[in-house]
């Protein structure tokens, strides 16, 4: 994924938001951007202007420059009896 800050770095009310494109005639197409909590969800990619999704996730990761590491929810432990 890739980041594209659409606000200034170290803004506290900033996050981190995952997207993927939705053309149905094309790969999905996953991309991040750093945007307010109060920011309505993007409906196109900003570069490309392709249609888009915000994605939800539960669980926590750890951002650091190109990669995010931590467990999602489900992989943090076995189910097994």
């Amino acid at each position: 994924m890739s980041a594209l800050n659409s606000e200034r770095d170290g803004n506290i009310n900033a996050n981190i938001h995952a997207y993927e494109t939705t053309d149905p005639t094309r790969p999905p197409r996953q991309f991040e951007v750093t945007q307010s909590i109060h920011a309505e969800p993007l409906v196109a990619e900003p570069l490309t202007g392709e249609p888009a999704r915000r994605i939800i996730s539960a669980g926590y990761s750890i951002h650091l420059p190109g990669k995010s590491v931590g467990p999602s929810v489900g992989s943090a432990g076995s189910h097994d009896g």
